[in-house]
């Protein structure tokens, strides 16, 4: 593919017209990362600068949460489409990487819709299967490529991942190389996330809208067959609401992108700032000693422990820091 300049690239991903309503219209969409838990940093305390603090914190890393579980959930949606059809060539390939999907998954035949657009159904079946990064998942991932412009959409069909169920749209643009050969995509995402009863008290499902428009870069692992050593970095913003009705927007800050190495299950490092519009109830008293709405603003970091492995990230809120443990921190199964 023809080099291009990343001064262009941005210039596309800014710029880009192509439409998306065919591609929306072939399936339904995706699932999330089961819940993590926060704890303080016991150097820190915590500020009685609100009379709401308390409830404050609590949304804060709930939303942190939340942004974190929707963003992972379609990201690795993507990975998954990724890994089954290349940019490079746009016919999907009927064999599984069973390294990525699971020995589990069950791969259709490409349907030649046109010319140029295939679509190919990656099925798990209809009950809960563990897959080798340590997930469980069930339903149907359909993925339609078109080869020129590069356009690839996942959408889902009854698709649960650890519990969650998923709906929605990921759309994927090639945006080519620079001249370091690092590939690019605009991904462009638009759906919900509805949390299991089963990670509630009261066993009620609760759903995340999440709406992204992200620029993707892969760094290490293009020149390979196998997507095992691969290497991407994340960059773009979000908006949404938390599964408790708050909306949010999330910034992921231009100087430390997102790294999500592929053998490995969480970032390793990067930085997310958002912005949390607090729900209506939560207020504080102004001089005038009426209420107002309150917005409160937060930054999570992944590079928590020098980048390291690891399932920590670090919420910075208010003058004190909190720790989010983000799950599992075992490398994929047999890479």
């Amino acid at each position: 593919m023809k080099s291009l300049k990343i001064t262009s690239l941005v210039r596309q991903w800014r710029d880009r017209r192509i439409s998306e309503i065919t591609l929306i219209a072939i399936g339904t969409f995706i699932a999330a990362l089961i819940y993590t838990g926060c704890k303080k940093e016991s150097d820190n305390t915590t500020p009685a600068s609100s009379a709401n603090s308390t409830g404050s914190v609590a949304s804060v890393i709930g939303a942190s949460n939340d942004n974190n579980i929707a963003q992972a959930t379609f990201v690795d949606a993507d990975f998954i489409a990724n890994a089954q059809v290349s940019m490079d060539n746009t016919t999907p390939t009927v064999e599984p990487d069973i390294n990525v999907l699971g020995a589990c998954a069950r791969v259709t035949a490409p349907i030649q819709l046109t010319p140029s657009l295939k679509v190919v159904t990656i099925d798990y079946g209809t009950t809960d299967c563990l897959t080798n990064d340590g997930n469980y998942r069930r339903g149907k991932i359909i993925i339609a490529s078109q080869a020129y412009p590069y356009t690839r959409t996942v959408t889902f069909s009854d698709y649960y991942l650890n519990f969650n169920k998923v709906s929605g749209s990921i759309v994927a643009y090639g945006l080519g190389f620079n001249s370091e050969h690092h590939l690019f995509f605009n991904v462009k995402i638009d759906g919900q996330v509805t949390i299991s009863g089963i990670y509630s008290p009261s066993n009620t499902p609760k759903t995340i809208n999440y709406t992204a428009n992200l620029l993707k870069e892969k760094i290490v692992g293009v020149s390979t067959a196998t997507t095992r050593d691969d290497v991407w970095l994340i960059s773009g913003s979000a908006t949404g609401v938390t599964k408790d009705g708050i909306p949010f927007t999330a910034t992921i800050d231009q100087s430390s992108p997102l790294r999500k190495e592929i053998s490995f299950p969480h970032y390793t490092s990067g930085r997310v700032s958002m912005v949390l519009a607090q729900a209506a109830t939560a207020h504080v008293n102004s001089d005038a000693g009426t209420a107002s709405a309150v917005k409160f603003m937060s930054t999570t970091d992944y590079s928590y422990i020098n980048g390291y492995r690891d399932n920590l990230a670090k919420i910075a809120f208010n003058g004190s820091s909190y720790v989010m443990d983000l799950g599992a921190a075992t490398p994929l199964a047999g890479w």
